[in-house]
């Protein structure tokens, strides 16, 4: 619609997100996956930050369904993009802070990555430095089990 709006600002501004794509979860979705896969693609980038940061406001799935085939399509594709360029993946824990208390990306997304050897950054999203490392042992952890 010709708008900028941030998938990451607030709950008033991702329902406008989603409105502007006919409140289709699945088609934002896409959108929002194939501006990633294009930037990516380009080489400019070391890091894939917040990847899945669009799950943000999607606790019970109320906008889209994360364990439908056609996201993990999605998920699967750009972690091949990022496999094919060399970069790294971020796990950032301050999705625990947020409305989804998950990391970005989720479990399954960081094993994926992991299953074809794309180096891990762990990321505390800190913006103070008590924070710094924050939930850094529940990740692994999670990531172990």
């Amino acid at each position: 619609g010709g708008k900028l709006h941030l998938v990451n600002g607030s709950l008033e501004e991702f329902t406008r997100l989603i409105e502007q794509h006919d409140n289709d979860g699945e088609k934002l979705c896409r959108n929002y996956y194939q501006t990633l896969q294009e930037g990516f693609s380009t080489g400019l980038f070391q890091i894939a930050g917040h990847l899945d940061i669009i799950k943000k406001f999607n606790a019970k799935n109320i906008f889209f369904d994360e364990s439908s085939s056609w996201y993990s399509n999605l998920i699967i594709e750009t972690l091949e993009i990022l496999k094919e360029q060399g970069m790294a993946l971020e796990v950032n824990t301050g999705g625990f802070k947020h409305p989804i208390q998950q990391p970005y990306p989720s479990k399954w997304i960081i094993l994926e990555a992991l299953q074809r050897k794309i180096p891990i950054v762990l990321s505390s999203d800190s913006h103070t430095p008590e924070t710094l490392g924050r939930y850094f042992t529940q990740v692994k952890e999670e990531i172990e089990r």
